[in-house]
């Protein structure tokens, strides 16, 4: 399966479909597998050769593997970068791996966060993410509920650490927080219409009004997009290219403050491995 993207650079991405390595050995024929871990490895190698072989087909290109591992809300990825059948950067597995992967073939790559990496970008045709900072979870979640709590048209869903806002079969926004100052704002749009992307641009303008945020709504299909801030450029960079997902729910507490942009202290917080909404926009 593949699909082109337009941000934050044009590219082409492929998904590889592992399901091969579940099927049972004893049902291949001819006995070709003694046990499951030959399928699995036999699998396995066999992306990295259709990998190799693609590269080989346009010498110019580097060409990025990475292995995404996603499970309760913490993410690791690893892979390499090949060009022509030679591999010019390898990355173990490391939470913010994938950056440096993409960084290697888009010099200016600075985001934590990737839209083709995400569980449903194959099938959505659009997508939100960005964040909001300075304002308490828990005053998010009031105003979100007293807008849409009781609007029968969507599907209002919160927990501790989270939240998900969903218009079915039109969008859905997911607020994940981050620290006590700071919220991770994702979503998708399943509906390929002009008065959904504007309806998503009303909402999050008039539910944030006067606060500190900066959000982008990209269209899939043709790679238009909208950026919505009131962050200005430094604050928003520095944010953006915060690793948040090296413990489940992001354990890590992160100063957003003007005095401290962007860096991350170190107070840590007890951990909570549950698994919640997260799962449906990444990981297993």
């Amino acid at each position: 399966m593949s699909k082109h993207f337009f941000e934050p650079f044009a590219g082409l991405i492929c998904q590889a479909n592992e399901n091969w390595k579940d099927y049972p050995f004893d049902k291949f024929p001819d006995e070709y597998f003694k046990n499951q871990i030959e399928v699995e490895n036999y699998f396995g190698e066999a992306i990295h050769d259709r990998v190799s072989e693609l590269s080989s087909k346009f010498p110019e290109k580097e060409i990025a593997f990475v292995y995404i591992d996603c499970y309760g809300g913490r993410c690791t990825s690893e892979g390499y970068v090949i060009k022509n059948k030679e591999k010019i950067l390898e990355q173990e597995s490391h939470h913010s791996g994938h950056q440096i992967i993409l960084k290697q073939i888009y010099p200016d790559y600075n985001s934590w966060f990737f839209y083709p990496f995400t569980r449903t970008y194959f099938s959505d045709k659009g997508g939100i993410t960005g964040d909001l900072i300075n304002i308490t979870f828990p005053a998010v979640w009031m105003m979100v509920s007293q807008e849409f709590g009781n609007d029968n048209d969507y599907t209002l869903q919160a927990a501790e650490h989270e939240m998900f806002l969903d218009c079915p079969n039109k969008f859905n926004l997911y607020f994940m927080k981050i620290s006590d100052s700071w919220i991770k704002i994702m979503g998708s749009i399943v509906f390929d219409d002009k008065e959904v992307f504007e309806k998503v641009k009303y909402i999050i303008e008039d539910l944030f009004l006067g606060m500190e945020y900066n959000i982008q709504i990209d269209n899939f299909e043709n790679g238009d997009s909208i950026v919505l801030s009131t962050i200005d450029d430094t604050k928003n960079k520095a944010i953006k290219s915060i690793s948040y997902r090296t413990t489940a729910f992001n354990t890590q507490s992160f100063n957003l403050s003007d005095t401290d942009s962007g860096k991350a202290n170190s107070t840590v917080y007890p951990e909570n491995n549950k698994k919640g909404f997260w799962s449906k926009l990444f990981g297993k």
